[in-house]
């Protein structure tokens, strides 16, 4: 940081000064959201902990052990792809990969938590729309289709699940 003479500068002067030096240092989204390289990398650490939660119970459900990694990392996952400004970015980085992961069902054939599958439907809704290719690329639609065909999925997430498969038609 600079130190300034305030012999012959004001306060403001010297604001003003400040405010100069720091802003070519970081851009920010037009929508004076998150700094742009701060959420590339927010939003590819959450991916990798994603991915990571959901190898995580796989590897515990084939133990027969609760699965309850992916629950736990829920709220914090919901909380950062419901952030307007990181949405497109999540999708450039690959997150519908980590969502099937999540919604897809555990070694022992049995469906995710609940509330993961209602909380990621809702969430696929909000998202932006996505093109054909990362829609086949990632498999979300596969398995979102799986939900809505499975006999135990709940009535309301099999209506979620209509409207996304409805949404984008393959």
């Amino acid at each position: 940081m600079c130190v300034f003479s305030t012999s012959f500068m004001s306060d403001f002067d010297i604001m003003l000064a400040r405010k100069k030096a720091m802003s070519g240092k970081r851009r920010r989204h037009r929508d004076g959201g998150t700094f742009i390289s701060d959420a590339d990398d927010v939003v590819s650490a959450m991916i990798i902990k994603m991915n990571e939660a959901a190898e995580e119970d796989r590897t515990l459900n084939s133990a027969k052990k609760p699965a309850l990694k992916k629950l736990t990392l829920l709220p914090q996952v919901v909380m950062h792809l419901k952030k307007q400004d990181l949405k497109e970015t999540f999708i450039d980085s690959g997150v519908m990969s980590a969502i099937k992961e999540w919604i897809s069902p555990l070694p022992d054939k049995s469906l995710p938590a609940l509330r993961i599958r209602e909380e990621l439907l809702r969430v696929l809704q909000e998202l932006p729309s996505v093109s054909q290719e990362t829609l086949k690329h990632s498999g979300i639609g596969r398995a979102v289709m799986f939900l809505y065909k499975h006999p135990k999925e709940s009535r309301s997430n099999k209506d979620l699940a209509l409207k996304l498969i409805s949404k984008h038609p393959s």
